[in-house]
């Protein structure tokens, strides 16, 4: 199965990265395995990789800093 992945922030193009990732595992109970065709990167996307854009912190995580 391929990938888009995030290796490193800064460059997108130097950043992001199409691998081969392992097929998931068989769903388990009360679980559903969904098949994506493809999926569009964002320009949100974009400004995660360059690492300006972003969600703070969650409250466990701020506690924890």
């Amino acid at each position: 199965m391929r990938a888009v992945q995030l290796t490193a922030y800064g460059n997108p193009l130097e950043g992001l990265k199409y691998v081969d990732i392992p097929e998931p595992k068989a769903p388990g109970p009360n679980e559903v395995l969904i098949g994506i065709e493809f999926a569009p990167l964002n320009p949100s996307d974009l400004l995660l990789a360059k690492g300006i854009y972003g969600s703070p912190p969650r409250a466990s995580e701020r506690h924890r800093q």
